[in-house]
């Protein structure tokens, strides 16, 4: 069984490098086909080019994704969040799961209503999202998926089994993102099931913008404590 499990992991390895290199001379042979055979044309790569024209058009904005949000076992979270909001900086709160309301104090009860929830998944929205995500951009889903798998875990198969619910998780994000204007950077607390789905996020978003070059998306962060 070990052999197996290292055999795939290699194969899965292997397979993730030839797609990404695949996929970046493609990029690249668009790009030529674009500028008429003259890849010099374009001075700034295109994801910049959207980051730039969007930021001259408004104030960056910042997504903050966390596991449960608000949380009595993460106050210096909210207190984060509304602090910076004191200080004018927009932040959209995401949670992948909703608290249990009389488990959040009064006081930060009010962030329930302006934070938006993964979970649970609603169809209609998943289905917006596998149309522009998997269907338009196979290529970054696919590369998604041999980087999730191709990493190393503690429990090879049950891990990757989750991981691949969490990319699904973090696909739906990505629709979430799209319905957020001018969001700029995602921010994820804690390097576990948020940051994942940052991860995956990240990626798929990228793509949007240079596709499309109607998003001003950068990366994304994570603070590990």
């Amino acid at each position: 069984m070990r052999l197996f499990l290292k055999a795939a992991d290699f194969f899965s390895y292997t397979l993730f490098r030839l797609t990404k290199y695949s996929y970046y001379v493609l990029a690249q042979c668009r790009v030529i086909i674009k500028n008429h055979g003259h890849p010099s044309r374009t001075e700034i790569p295109i994801t910049e080019q959207a980051t730039l024209r969007r930021n001259e058009e408004t104030k960056p904005v910042l997504a903050v994704i966390n596991n449960h949000f608000p949380a009595l076992s993460g106050t210096f979270i909210y207190r984060e969040v509304l602090g910076l909001r004191d200080k004018g900086i927009e932040i959209r709160t995401f949670s992948i799961r909703r608290p249990n309301p009389r488990e959040v104090s009064g006081a930060t009860r009010k962030l329930m209503d302006t934070t938006t929830y993964i979970l649970p998944i609603r169809i209609r929205i998943l289905f917006k999202a596998v149309w522009h995500f998997v269907l338009l951009n196979p290529l970054t889903i696919l590369r998604l998926i041999l980087l999730l798998l191709s990493r190393k875990y503690e429990r090879p198969v049950k891990d990757r089994i989750r991981t691949m619910f969490h990319l699904i998780e973090g696909i739906y994000f990505s629709e979430l993102i799209l319905k957020t204007s001018h969001v700029t950077h995602i921010h994820a607390h804690y390097a576990s099931h948020p940051a994942t789905v940052a991860m995956t996020a990240s990626p798929i978003l990228l793509s949007v913008v240079a596709n499309h070059l109607s998003l001003s998306f950068n990366f994304f962060s994570i603070r590990c404590l």
